[in-house]
């Protein structure tokens, strides 16, 4: 599977997207949308287009036959700004699963270790007994396959 660069700048009011990569020309093909989230399709098609893709595929499949790798000419300022909310938010990710595991972990050994009810359990966790039903449903879920 081919993946293209594409480049995304701004010149107001236009979001410009410049694709690079095997069978585009050596700079680049370009094309424009007022919004990012209309990118995605417009650069699909201008690489299926430029690269005469569709020949060989129906032009649905062609469209999504590569990869796109998106980088974002930003303001330094928006820039550092856009990366750190992104660390943030990877962070946040590990975190939360590092919590789902973590619970699961706590309440099935509460449940086996200690003999704790569901309601014993909750009310040691700060969670609802409900939420401890379904930790250990999946504890238990997990213990099968």
């Amino acid at each position: 599977m081919s993946t293209y660069r594409v480049v995304v700048s701004r010149e107001t009011p236009w979001w410009v997207a410049v694709a690079y990569g095997d069978g585009l020309p050596e700079h680049g093909a370009a094309t424009e949308s007022r919004t990012i989230a209309g990118l995605e399709d417009t650069v699909r098609d201008l690489i299926v287009l430029r690269t005469d893709a569709d020949l060989s595929l129906p032009y649905r499949r062609a469209a999504h036959s590569f990869g796109i790798e998106w980088e974002y000419d930003l303001p330094a300022e928006a820039q550092a700004k856009l990366e750190s909310f992104q660390q943030s938010k990877l962070v946040l990710t590990n975190a939360r699963e590092r919590y789902a595991d973590q619970a699961q972990q706590t309440a099935s050994t509460l449940a086996s270790e200690a003999r704790a009810s569901v309601r014993d359990i909750a009310r040691l966790m700060g969670l609802s007994y409900q939420r401890v039903q379904q930790l250990l449903s999946g504890a238990r879920e997990g213990s099968h396959r």
